[in-house]
């Protein structure tokens, strides 16, 4: 059903319970024949962000910016911190969710849908993200805050069914972009 969030795990006798943090990364490309096509790794870090959160993906390329060391991997990484979540599902959620950035910076097919997806959200959604902005006190240009940041936070709430996010109403046309979304990166098929 397209309107329900993606069930990103399917548990098995408890199959990820103490599962490692490859393991798991393994888990969720494994699920997706798009995800699978990036040599993502996963980095544990013994500390909080200074930016907020528990992960953070980083281009194959990305430098540091001065409070946290850049990718030095030459791949796609998953940086988990100390608060991370320790419950295996949370935590594969929490990939799932970040693994989708790299498809907006690698994928021209799920760039192409994000961006019909953003310019299809109802004014209401457009001024919430003005005013998320405002308040974050994220020094990124509002362009480039919403391109890194926002509107994978859409997608992933679209397709995850956050709860934070539940009453963040979308148009029919982004219900539409979504069902696409969650095909393509089940199947592979555009």
């Amino acid at each position: 059903d397209p309107s329900k969030p993606i069930k990103v795990t399917t548990i098995v006798e408890n199959d990820l319970i103490g599962a490692n943090d490859n393991d798991i990364l393994q888990k969720v490309k494994s699920q997706s024949p798009v995800f699978s096509q990036h040599d993502y790794v996963i980095e544990r870090v013994d500390r909080r962000s200074p930016h907020g959160g528990y992960i953070e993906f980083l281009g194959a390329d990305e430098e540091g910016d001065g409070t946290e060391p850049g990718n030095e991997t030459g791949k796609p990484l998953i940086r988990l911190y100390s608060d991370a979540p320790t419950d295996s599902i949370e935590l594969e959620k929490a990939i799932y969710g970040d693994m989708l950035h790299q498809l907006s910076d690698a994928d021209w097919y799920w760039r192409d849908l994000r961006d019909r997806y953003m310019e299809s959200r109802p004014e209401n959604i457009v001024a919430m993200d003005e005013e998320a902005y405002a308040s974050s006190g994220d020094e990124r240009p509002f362009d480039q805050w919403m391109d890194v940041s926002r509107a994978d936070a859409h997608i992933r709430a679209g397709l995850l069914g956050y709860e934070n996010w539940k009453d963040v109403n979308r148009s029919p046309e982004q219900e539409e972009i979504l069902a696409e979304m969650k095909m393509y990166i089940s199947t592979g098929e555009r």
